[in-house]
């Protein structure tokens, strides 16, 4: 039975955008709005989780950008490393199923997907694409400190 739930997720989400997909799985989330968010992995690159982390940390309680943490083993670990009350901000949601491994993404790199449906990973190829959020988050954004 649950093969075939699970194969059933699998085909429902084969065709959707990156936002749709999100939006099934947590149909609470409002994902087609104006704000881009970002899929950080517990594993995988470091500087480049490091990196996800620190945008996660300057921009948590904001408006303007949600955060998914996923394939989390250890929530006291998570806590210690990114402040006890990490999972307190409205915007930083825990994928405490590993459901958002199943929306085509690498799992390797912090993914950052843009209210268009563009999405790029916070990679060795794609140094660029922190700034890049980050000056995007200032043009569009008006609870940033500037």
């Amino acid at each position: 039975m649950k093969i075939y739930l699970y194969l059933m997720l699998l085909m429902l989400m084969g065709c959707d955008s990156i936002n749709s997909k999100i939006s099934k799985i947590y149909p609470s989330e409002n994902l087609e709005s104006e704000v881009p968010f970002i899929i950080i992995p517990n594993a995988g690159c470091p500087g480049c989780i490091s990196s996800a982390e620190n945008l996660l940390i300057k921009y948590r309680g904001s408006n303007c950008i949600n955060f998914y943490l996923t394939r989390v083993v250890s929530k006291k670990k998570l806590k210690i490393k990114l402040g006890y009350d990490v999972l307190e901000y409205e915007n930083i949601v825990l994928d405490s199923l590993d459901i958002l491994s199943e929306v085509n993404v690498s799992g390797f790199y912090p993914v950052i997907i843009y209210p268009d449906n563009s999405y790029f990973e916070i990679s060795p190829d794609y140094p660029n694409a922190v700034n890049e959020l980050e000056g995007y988050l200032e043009h569009n954004c008006h609870d940033i400190e500037r």
